[in-house]
């Protein structure tokens, strides 16, 4: 019961098959449209995005502010005090120099005679620097360093995203090939003993085969039978993994009422030695150096935080612009001061320099055992193609021998020096051989393809 429902199936997936023309899918077109429509691939290609934006936001901690300031008191027909400043400031990027500018006017009956200013108001102009804390970098500068560190990281993050699905996609269509070369292998070989059935039983009703010869037949058809059956669900499972990973350009997934039948091409056919690759440029080194790099940054402002604040004000006053004729105006009318200030005991400021020195030095450390890590996955993986070449070889010779033994005695069974039996182990014999070198050869594509996935330069 059992063989008559494996042989309705694969009656139906046959019939199936002739009844609809499917598409053909070369490796290259389907590793294209991975790179360029795949969800995964759209995401990373939107984190990037999404780290420059915080770039850029980091950089508005260094856009000039306008500010405006409006204030007036009146009281039983008196103006007590008006205040008018309105200018604009903002900060220069080397050695946090803050800037400022502005119009400032003050009036009324009791205005305090510090804040008096000329009738046509007070125009001023004037820098902020940092002497100690602040000079060498601050909370600003850091922000944005990190923030382009974090940018450059998104880029290395993307390749590896784009690095684990290529290969992925790489394996899934080299399975899918080696299943579907295993099944037009079956398939000739049910043709064939279908024929070899039918001649059979012509010569059954001649009387020049016995009619046993018909059973061990129909045992030796089911026996393909049932191996075109196992060998075609397993091609369907990887088609259809093929099929979920085909998407297109505006992010709608492929319509795959009809699925595709592999296509061989140059790259899916090479088996060439692999090419050396250098871990120099390998997207997770480079991640893990940015890693380093953005708690460098956290130590150097922990750091800078151990230092007082001294900071320098000076601003050059003048009451109309007509008075901006020369220099020596400068050093007549301004305003000047000195601000410090810092904690007696420092604990908060060493204890955060302390914490981020730790995860500094952490950083180096777990970058240089990813970098040993990944030198011996290498050797290992270059060990590997030479093993997996010498196997495939051997394989592939031990299915062109085991062809030429099947072929024999099939030449002996119709001169009738052979039997069933022994036709029966040759060709199985035969079989087993072609699956192994299928395997073999799908396998050595793979391991040929891994250095290049250790050093994460699949996606270039």
């Amino acid at each position: 019961m059992k063989q008559i429902i494996t042989l309705l199936s694969v009656c139906l997936c046959l019939g199936i098959t002739q009844a609809q023309t499917p598409d053909t899918l070369s490796l290259e077109v389907y590793l294209q449209q991975i790179k360029c429509c795949h969800p995964v691939s759209r995401i990373a290609d939107y984190n990037v995005l999404e780290k420059q934006f915080y770039t850029l936001a980091s950089r508005g901690a260094f856009d000039p502010q306008l500010n405006g300031d409006f204030d007036r008191k009146s009281f039983d027909d008196k103006t007590y005090y008006q205040h008018v400043n309105a200018g604009v400031s903002g900060f220069i990027l080397p050695g946090g120099i803050g800037y400022s500018a502005g119009y400032e006017l003050n009036a009324g009956t009791y205005l305090n005679p510090e804040a008096r200013t000329p009738n046509n108001g007070l125009y001023y102009a004037g820098i902020e620097v940092p002497l100690l804390q602040g000079m060498i970098t601050d909370s600003r500068r850091t922000a944005l360093r990190q923030a382009q560190t974090l940018q450059l990281s998104s880029e290395e993050e993307r390749k590896l995203a784009l690095n684990e699905l290529i290969f992925r996609a790489y394996t899934n269509f080299v399975y899918w090939y080696a299943y579907h070369e295993l099944e037009q292998l079956y398939v000739n070989q049910v043709r064939f003993t279908e024929e070899r059935l039918e001649n059979i039983r012509s010569g059954v009703i001649l009387g020049d085969r016995a009619a046993m010869d018909t059973a061990d037949a129909r045992a030796m058809l089911a026996n393909w039978q049932m191996g075109l059956a196992e060998t075609r669900s397993l091609k369907i499972k990887y088609s259809y993994m093929i099929a979920a990973d085909l998407w297109n350009e505006d992010g709608s997934p492929r319509n795959t009422d009809i699925m595709p039948v592999p296509k061989t091409d140059a790259l899916l056919q090479q088996l060439n030695d692999a090419a050396s690759v250098s871990l120099s440029e390998a997207p997770k080194l480079r991640l893990a150096d940015y890693k380093t790099e953005f708690y460098r940054l956290e130590r150097r402002l922990k750091a800078e935080y151990l230092k007082p604040k001294l900071n320098l004000k000076y601003n050059f006053l003048y009451g109309t612009p007509q008075q901006a004729t020369g220099g020596p105006f400068l050093f007549e009318n301004y305003k000047a001061g000195l601000k410090f200030s810092m904690p007696l005991l420092l604990r908060t400021e060493r204890g955060e320099w302390r914490a981020a020195e730790i995860k500094w030095k952490a950083a180096q450390l777990s970058r240089d055992f990813l970098a040993r890590e990944m030198e011996t996955k290498l050797q290992s993986a270059y060990l590997e193609i030479v093993q997996s070449r010498e196997f495939y070889e051997n394989a592939r010779q031990l299915s062109v021998l085991s062809r030429t033994l099947a072929d024999a005695e099939q030449s002996r069974f119709d001169a009738g020096d052979s039997n069933f039996f022994t036709l029966f182990l040759r060709e199985t014999n035969y079989i087993n051989a072609v699956q192994k070198r299928i395997k073999a050869e799908a396998e050595l594509k793979l391991i040929l393809l891994k250095p290049r996935y250790i050093a994460g330069t699949l996606a270039e």
